[in-house]
C-alpha cells in the first residue's frame, strides 16, 4: 500500500501570522539599517572625540544588516596647529558573525583597513604629537575606581579572522635629528588569531609588504588547505638584517643607542585549523643576533657580544606556552658604571624603558632597596666587577 505524505494546510491566519513575522523581521533590519550609523557616527565625533582630546571626523557610514556589516569612509584624527591629520583612514571594512551572539564573545569573519596613513611627529627628546592623547587615556584610566584582583583567566574570549591591512604609511617627522622617515606600501594579511575554536571560510593568506624609506621588504606564505590539519605558514627568513637603520623608524625615545646589530632569523609562524579544538598560533625556528653594541645616549658602552643564537624556538602566544631548545651566547661585554651619586648607568637605562611602558620610575633606587633590605651597597660590589 503506498504511502502518501500529509498535506500541509496553511490558513489564513497562519499565512498571516508568517507575514507579519516577516515584516516586523523586515522593519526591525530597516531600523537598524538608518540607526546604527548615526549611533557609530555619535560615538566617534563625540565619545571618541573627548576621550582623547582631539577632533575627530568621519564621512559615510552604513550597515547592513543582514551580513552584520560596518563600513566607515574617510575617518581622520586632527592633531592641533597642523593641517596635517595624526591618522587617515580611507575605508573600514567590518563583517561581523551571528555566532557572537552564542558564543558570547565578539567573532569578526573579516576586517579590512584601506589606504590607513599615519602621520607621526617627534617635537623633542620625550614628547610626540600624540603625548597628549597618550596622557589623557593614562588619566581617565587611573580615575577609574580600582577593582579588586581576580584570579587569572585567560586571554578573553574572541575571533578575529581575515584581517588585511592594504597601502598603509606611516610617517616620521623626527625635530630632534632632522631626518624624516617614511614606511609606505604597507600590506598585512592575517587568518586569524583566536582564543577559541570558531570554523570560518579562511581566504586571507599570511603576508607582509612594505617600504622602509625606499627599500621594499617582503614576507610571503603558503597554504596547505589539504593537509590533515589544514594551515597556513608565513617564512620569517632573512640574514643580517641592520637592526640600527630600523631604530631610526621606532617613534618613541629609546634609552640606549643601537650602534650595531644584525639579525638573523629562521621563523616559521605557522595558522593551524584544527577541526576539533582552537585555532593554534605557532612559532618554531630559529633566530640570531650578531655584532650587537649598544652604547648610551651619551655614546659610552653599555653592553656588546660577537653572537647569541636561540635554536629549537617553539611558541604558542595564544596559548602562552613557550620552549627554547638551546640559547648561546659568544664574547659578551656590559659595561657597569657608578656615577658619584652612588647611581649605576643601568639602573637610568631601566628607567627609560619603564617609560616606554607608561610606569614611571619609583623613586627610590633599585640600588637603596638593596641597601636598606640587605645592609650591603650593592654599588660598591658591582664596582669590583670587571667584564
Amino acid at each position: 500500500m503506498p504511502l502518501r505524505m500529509p498535506k500541509l494546510r496553511l490558513t489564513r491566519r497562519v499565512g498571516k501570522i508568517l507575514l507579519g513575522i516577516a515584516a516586523f523581521v523586515l522593519i526591525l533590519f530597516g531600523v537598524a539599517a538608518w540607526q546604527v550609523p548615526k549611533v557609530l557616527h555619535n560615538v566617534l565625533v563625540q565619545d571618541v572625540s573627548k576621550m582623547i582630546g582631539r577632533d575627530v571626523s568621519v564621512g559615510d557610514i552604513s550597515f547592513n544588516p543582514f551580513t552584520l556589516t560596518v563600513r566607515a569612509r574617510d575617518l581622520a584624527v586632527a592633531q592641533p596647529d597642523s593641517q596635517t591629520p595624526l591618522l587617515t583612514l580611507a575605508e573600514l571594512d567590518v563583517s561581523a558573525a551571528w555566532t557572537s551572539l552564542f558564543w558570547f564573545a565578539p567573532v569578526v569573519d573579516r576586517m579590512t583597513l584601506r589606504e590607513p596613513n599615519i602621520a607621526i611627529v617627534r617635537e623633542d627628546v620625550t614628547r610626540f604629537n600624540f603625548s597628549d592623547i597618550q596622557q589623557r587615556v593614562a588619566e581617565l584610566t587611573a580615575a577609574q575606581p580600582e577593582e579588586p584582583p581576580k584570579p587569572d583567566e585567560g586571554l578573553p574570549r574572541f575571533s578575529l579572522n581575515n584581517m588585511v591591512i592594504e597601502n598603509g604609511t606611516i610617517t616620521l617627522d623626527d625635530k630632534v635629528t632632522g631626518r624624516k622617515q617614511v614606511v609606505d606600501e604597507l600590506g598585512v594579511g592575517v587568518p586569524f588569531i583566536s582564543t577559541f575554536g570558531y570554523a570560518t571560510d579562511i581566504d586571507v593568506q599570511p603576508r607582509v609588504h612594505l617600504r622602509i624609506n625606499g627599500s621594499p621588504f617582503d614576507l610571503n606564505g603558503v597554504a596547505r588547505p589539504f593537509d590533515k590539519v589544514p594551515s597556513s605558514t608565513l617564512r620569517v627568513a632573512f640574514n643580517g638584517l641592520q637592526l640600527e637603520k630600523w631604530a631610526d623608524v621606532w617613534p618613541m625615545p629609546l634609552p640606549f643607542k643601537v650602534e650595531s646589530a644584525l639579525l638573523d632569523s629562521n621563523l616559521q609562524v605557522v595558522f593551524e585549523q584544527p577541526k576539533d579544538a582552537p585555532p593554534k598560533i605557532r612559532v618554531v625556528g630559529d633566530l640570531g643576533l650578531r655584532r650587537l653594541d649598544l652604547r648610551d645616549t651619551a655614546g659610552a658602552n653599555l653592553v656588546a657580544w660577537s653572537a647569541l643564537t636561540v635554536t629549537r624556538l617553539e611558541l604558542e602566544p595564544i596559548a602562552r606556552h613557550a620552549y627554547v631548545g638551546e640559547v648561546g651566547l659568544w664574547a659578551p661585554q656590559i659595561h657597569v658604571r657608578r656615577y658619584a651619586n652612588a647611581n649605576l648607568n643601568w639602573l637610568d637605562v631601566v628607567a627609560g624603558l619603564k617609560r616606554l611602558g607608561g610606569v614611571e620610575p619609583t623613586a627610590t633606587p633599585v640600588a637603596d632597596k638593596l641597601r636598606k633590605a640587605s645592609g650591603l651597597d650593592p654599588t660598591k660590589a658591582l664596582s669590583l666587577i670587571h667584564i
